[in-house]
């Protein structure tokens, strides 16, 4: 159980960095497109990436209580 909460923890940090360095890499990409184009990819992007911080912090904070949990009662 206690590789298990790590395993999750690690899992959502990762995920929270992946979104941090694709939505930087993303916006630079966008920069030739028209003004209408990039609006519509920047709201799309930000959906994406709210959803996926939810994703992250649900990973993270089921490995957290994994760990104390297994943790305290061990």
């Amino acid at each position: 159980m206690f590789a298990l909460g790590i395993t999750l923890f690690v899992m959502g940090m990762v995920l929270l960095i992946y979104l941090r360095l694709s939505t930087h890499s993303q916006v630079r990409a966008m920069s030739p497109q028209t003004v209408l184009q990039r609006s519509c990819a920047i709201s799309v992007m930000r959906e994406r990436k709210r959803i996926g911080y939810v994703d992250s912090s649900i990973l993270l904070t089921l490995g957290s209580l994994i760990i104390l949990v297994t943790g305290v009662f061990n």
